[in-house]
């Protein structure tokens, strides 16, 4: 009957929809249309064909499948919590819960991730839907406490969300006809999925006690609208240029080039991420001079053009003794105007300044905070 219900679940899904993950464990294995990963041991397809944890010891444990559905999507999936019998009731362990991890960005999270999941149990025996940021978890729609409290506990989620970031949870006992609504919620702290999960946290006792059966993924993949950013550049002397970026790059149609006769590079290379570009130059860059590069046609791979395409840098030398002047102090600064401090670079030497602390003294000797220099000085104006 449940097998029947998942098929009832697909075909009833709204047609902008196309399955992304869909298995019910019919094949016997979790290696196989959808190849799952992640602490395979303590796994098991058992014998009616649903996938049940087999950790041997205290554990938290999680399989993985590639799933990148998001923006209308649906995710469903039968689940059961069956402690020994003489564990009592589902409270009886709080320590002990299982998660649906709707979508993830890796699927090794071990060191923490980004995405949304569905937690069912623990102390509350509630189904609750939480976002994580790296290691850190916030929960984003609290269930009724007390819905998974049952020994066994047999139960199916579900979990809408449309392209604007509203989420809608659902749960189902098996002796309810009609879903629950447990809440909805708006968030779009996390904007895509790269992979969909099941996780339990278990103690000695209850290793065995955790299925997962017809889990059913629909929707489509996250659009990137977000600008890429230009997050590093670097000068490796004599002749060549890095460049970082916050995310993969298309690099196919990029053009670079710097100009003060440097003109464009004679090789690139770019890292295995797509994240970074090295570029050597036919000339070398040369002291006192403040060169800029530009970019054309540098995108991400969503096809998002990059915004800064422009930036300047040389070769920065040691301030000496005379190399800045304080060229002007306004302390008494008329009604509605800063107070400023105007140094002046008085060398023929590109000075970093960046680490420079400018404060005043106090009566008592001791000096005030002060503030950080952000700019790089050049002598030639």
């Amino acid at each position: 009957m449940i097998k029947n219900l998942s098929l009832i679940l697909m075909f009833s899904l709204p047609i902008f929809s196309f399955a992304q993950v869909n298995d019910s464990f019919l094949d016997g294995n979790f290696i196989n249309n959808p190849f799952w990963t992640g602490s395979s041991t303590n796994f098991k397809v058992n014998s009616t064909n649903q996938l049940q944890s087999n950790a041997l010891a205290s554990s938290t444990s999680s399989l993985f499948t590639v799933s990148e559905a998001f923006e209308n999507a649906q995710w469903d999936c039968w689940i059961k919590i069956q402690f020994p019998s003489s564990s009592g009731t589902v409270s009886t362990y709080s320590s002990n819960y299982m998660s649906i991890i709707i979508a993830s960005n890796k699927a090794d999270i071990s060191s923490g991730f980004n995405g949304y999941f569905v937690k069912i149990g623990d102390i509350q025996d509630d189904v609750s839907l939480w976002m994580q940021e790296g290691i850190n978890k916030t929960k984003i729609i609290d269930g009724k406490d007390k819905r998974s409290d049952g020994n066994p506990l047999e139960m199916r989620i579900k979990v809408t969300r449309d392209e604007a970031g509203n989420f809608s949870l659902y749960s189902k006992l098996s002796t309810e006809s009609d879903y629950s609504l447990e809440g909805t919620t708006q968030n779009a702290v996390v904007e895509s999925s790269s992979y969909f999960g099941v996780s339990f946290t278990n103690t000695a006792k209850t290793g065995t006690s955790y299925y997962f059966d017809d889990i059913v993924v629909t929707g489509a993949k996250a659009i990137d609208k977000t600008p890429p950013l230009w997050t590093s550049f670097t000068l490796e002397h004599p002749n060549k240029l890095k460049l970082t970026f916050s995310e993969a790059m298309d690099f196919s149609n990029s053009t670079f080039s710097v100009d003060n006769n440097i003109g464009v590079p004679v090789s690139q290379s770019i890292s295995a991420d797509k994240s970074s570009i090295d570029l050597t130059f036919d000339s070398n860059f040369e002291k006192g001079k403040i060169y800029n590069l530009e970019i054309t046609g540098l995108a991400d791979l969503g096809g998002n053009a990059l915004t800064i395409t422009k930036k300047s840098i040389g070769i920065t030398e040691k301030i000496g003794v005379g190399d800045l002047i304080f060229n002007e102090v306004m302390f008494e600064n008329p009604l509605n105007s800063l107070e400023y401090l105007e140094i002046y670079n008085s060398s023929n030497k590109l000075l970093d300044v960046s680490g420079l602390v400018f404060t005043t003294r106090k009566t008592d000797g001791s000096l005030n905070t002060g503030h950080a220099a952000a700019q790089k000085l050049h002598g030639i104006l």
